[in-house]
């Protein structure tokens, strides 16, 4: 098993180009994967563990964030 990390445009390239037709539809499955640590993924250098997923959750999901495109999840 490669245990490298991949870049963000391979990413796309690789798994989401090539899974989804829709770009909306796998960003907001690739944000789900994430939070919910499916996939690892940094943010700002560190890597995205328990607390920083739960902030993403909050900030993205809860209080009416008009980026969130499904509050109540």
């Amino acid at each position: 098993m490669n245990s490298e990390w991949l870049s963000p445009r391979k990413i796309l390239e690789n798994y989401v180009y090539a899974a989804f037709s829709d770009f909306a539809g796998a960003e907001e499955d690739l944000r789900i994967a994430v939070i919910t640590g499916e996939v690892r993924a940094r943010f700002q250098g560190e890597i995205v563990g328990p607390d920083l997923r739960g902030q993403i959750a909050r900030t993205v999901y809860e209080d009416g964030n008009p980026a969130s495109s499904s509050a109540g999840y």
